[in-house]
């Protein structure tokens, strides 16, 4: 998470980015427990930061996972290809991907159409993290949902499947 910027005097920083404090994301003040938009957010929160601990050891945080699923799932998928399925910017898909390179996890090929396009691969390394990273994406989503029925927890899903086909 940003750290919180350093507020001009003069002018008031609208863009301010506040520092969250993991350890009371559970608790949550009554006024804001009717607001759909803080309740997404929270959950979110609660759902990255724990995801994060949980994947460090890989030296990978939730964007490099669903890379890795995706390239596993669709292999030889382009980098504009990640950016418009992931809707990451194409600055920071480089950024990502540069990391999972760096680890060894991934390969960029040139396409056997055009030397201009890299085709992305996973590499063994990234194949046994991808492996190793879905155990613990499992566990830890099992673990998060368990507050809720198994009928809960597809209808859960099921619903937030729903909600992402919004059009404003």
């Amino acid at each position: 998470m940003k750290k919180a910027s350093k507020l001009n005097k003069s002018v008031p920083d609208v863009n301010c980015q506040p520092t969250i404090v993991y350890s009371s994301l559970s608790q949550t003040h009554p006024a804001l427990e009717k607001y759909l938009g803080f309740l997404f957010h929270r959950v979110t929160l609660i759902y990255r930061s724990a995801m994060m601990e949980r994947l460090e050891k890989h030296k990978i945080q939730g964007p490099h996972f669903a890379i890795l699923s995706m390239i596993e799932h669709t292999p030889s998928i382009t980098q504009n290809q990640l950016c418009h399925e992931t809707g990451i910017d194409k600055a920071s898909m480089v950024k990502l991907t540069d990391h999972l390179e760096k680890l060894k996890f991934i390969e960029r090929k040139e396409a056997p159409t055009d030397r201009r396009v890299k085709n992305l691969t996973l590499t063994k390394l990234g194949q046994k993290c991808f492996l190793e990273a879905t155990k613990i994406r499992a566990q830890f989503e099992s673990e998060f949902l368990s507050t809720l029925s198994k009928d809960e927890q597809t209808k859960f899903k099921e619903n937030l499947r729903k909600l992402i086909q919004f059009k404003d």
